[in-house]
C-alpha cells in the first residue's frame, strides 16, 4: 500500500513532503560540510562524498533487488553527469572567483530555470499560483543571502561558470522527472551515482595535482562519508522519489527551502545571527513553500 492511501494525502502533496525532507537533507549536509571543505581539496572531498553514496546506495539496489536491465543502464546514468557531475565542477570554479553572496543571487535563478526548461522540454503548464510560488522563493533567497551587499570585482566569465552549473542542475531536474516515470527512484540513484564519481574523476585529472591530506584525518573523513551519504544518496533518492509524483516545475518551487534550512541550522548550531532582510527573506520562502503544499493539497 502506498504512502499516500495509507495517509489519505494526496500524490502531490507526498511529493511535496519527499522534496521537503531532501531539501532537509541537504541543508544537514551543508552544515556538516561547512568547516570540512578545504579549497585545495574541493575536488577530492566531492570525489569520497560521492563514492561513500556509490557503495551504500549500489548495496542497498542489489540486496532489494533494485539493479536495472542492462539496456537502460546509459540513460538511467545521465543525471550523474548533470549533477553532481558537471554542476559541482562549474559551480565550484566560479565560486572561486565570485562572493558569497553574489553566488546566493545567481542560486536563486535554478527555480526559475527549472521551471523554463519544464514549460520547454516537458510541456508543464506554468499556474499562477506555481510562477507566485518560484517568485517569493526567489526573493527569499536573495534576501537570505544577502545579495547585492558585496562590493567585491567579479569578472563575467565566473558567473557564466556558475549559471552552467546550474543550468546543468535544473537540467538534472528535467531529466530526471522524464526517467522516473520509467524506472524507480533507487534504482536511478544507484545507477547515476557512478557516472557523477567518473565525471569528478575526470575533473580531478583536467585541473592538476589535488591535496588528499584529510585522508590522514578520520574526524575530517567520517564527516565528509555522512555528509555524502546525506546529501548524494538519501536526498537524491528523495528527490527522484517526490519527482515521480511532482511536475518539475512544482517540485522546483521547494527548492528555496534548502537556502532557509541552512539559515536556520546555522542559528540553531552554529551561532549565526540573521538580519531584519534575511528573516524577511526566510519568511518569503516558507509563504512559497506553504502556497506549494496548498496547491498539492487541493489539485
Amino acid at each position: 500500500m502506498s504512502l499516500s492511501a495509507i495517509s489519505g494525502l494526496s500524490q502531490k502533496s507526498v511529493g511535496a513532503m519527499a522534496i521537503l525532507a531532501a531539501c532537509a537533507c541537504v541543508s544537514i549536509a551543508n552544515i556538516i560540510s561547512k568547516d570540512l571543505l578545504v579549497p585545495a581539496s574541493v575536488l577530492p572531498m566531492v570525489f569520497v562524498q560521492v563514492m561513500a553514496s556509490v557503495i551504500v546506495v549500489g548495496i542497498a539496489a542489489v540486496a532489494t533487488g533494485r539493479v536495472p536491465p542492462r539496456r537502460d543502464v546509459v540513460k538511467l546514468a545521465l543525471p550523474g553527469i548533470l549533477q553532481p557531475g558537471l554542476t559541482y565542477v562549474f559551480a565550484f570554479v566560479g565560486l572561486s572567483l565570485v562572493p558569497v553572496s553574489v553566488a546566493g543571487l545567481l542560486y536563486a535563478s535554478e527555480t526559475a530555470i527549472v521551471a523554463v526548461f519544464a514549460w520547454v522540454l516537458l510541456r508543464e503548464r506554468l499556474t499562477q499560483s506555481t510562477l507566485l510560488s518560484l517568485g517569493l522563493g526567489g526573493i527569499g533567497v536573495a534576501c537570505l543571502t544577502g545579495a547585492g551587499t558585496s562590493e567585491a570585482a567579479f569578472s563575467t566569465l565566473a558567473v557564466l561558470l556558475i549559471l552552467a552549473g546550474i543550468s546543468c542542475a535544473a537540467l538534472d531536474t528535467i531529466v530526471a522527472r522524464y526517467l522516473v516515470r520509467q524506472s524507480d527512484p533507487l534504482t536511478m540513484t544507484a545507477t547515476s551515482l557512478p557516472m557523477a564519481a567518473l565525471v569528478v574523476a575526470l575533473a580531478m585529472l583536467v585541473t592538476g595535482d589535488q591535496s588528499w591530506a584529510f585522508l590522514n584525518e578520520p574526524s575530517t573523513l567520517a564527516g565528509l562519508v555522512i555528509s555524502g551519504l546525506i546529501l548524494h544518496g538519501l536526498a537524491t533518492i528523495l528527490f527522484n522519489y517526490a519527482l515521480a509524483r511532482l511536475e518539475a516545475n512544482e517540485a522546483a518551487a521547494l527548492f528555496p527551502t534548502i537556502s532557509l534550512m541552512t539559515a536556520l541550522g546555522g542559528v540553531g548550531l552554529l551561532g549565526e545571527r540573521l538580519s531584519l532582510v534575511q528573516i524577511m527573506g526566510g519568511a518569503a520562502i516558507l509563504s512559497s513553500s506553504v502556497i506549494a503544499l496548498w496547491r498539492g493539497r487541493h489539485e
